[in-house]
């Protein structure tokens, strides 16, 4: 499933780069034609299983209950998300956003949170 996936990728790619190199004949540089054939955002998929109230946080940002989707500017650096569900482990991840991309999370089940001890009185 995977190399079908790369394979339909390449050959999209594959019919981008030749328009462009068509127009990038008549620009005066290689990269100036094929600008317009590049979106100016990326869309980041977030998908979880079990999707149990899976919050996804950017920092204080809360983009909400995945499954959802994401859309920043091409190239605007790496978001660093956690995903929090009740009842699961924190989950940690790197979206970069050069190329659209789609990140499955599988949660594991944790334990609950445990009430920090209390240091006993001191002795008199």
């Amino acid at each position: 499933m995977a190399a079908s996936l790369g394979v339909g990728s390449i050959s999209a790619r594959g019919s981008a780069d030749a328009g462009a190199s068509a127009s990038a004949g008549t620009s005066a540089g290689g990269k100036g034609g094929a600008a317009p054939a590049v979106a100016d955002t990326v869309r980041v998929q977030i998908l979880v299983d079990p999707p149990h109230k899976a919050h996804v946080f950017w920092g204080l940002k809360d983009f909400g209950v995945a499954p959802l989707e994401i859309e920043r500017p091409r190239g605007s650096g790496p978001l660093d998300l956690v995903v929090r569900a009740p009842g699961f482990l924190v989950f940690h991840t790197r979206a970069f956003t050069e190329h659209d991309d789609r990140i499955y999370v599988h949660l594991t089940a944790g334990e609950p949170p445990r009430q920090p001890r209390t240091a006993p009185a001191p002795k008199r």
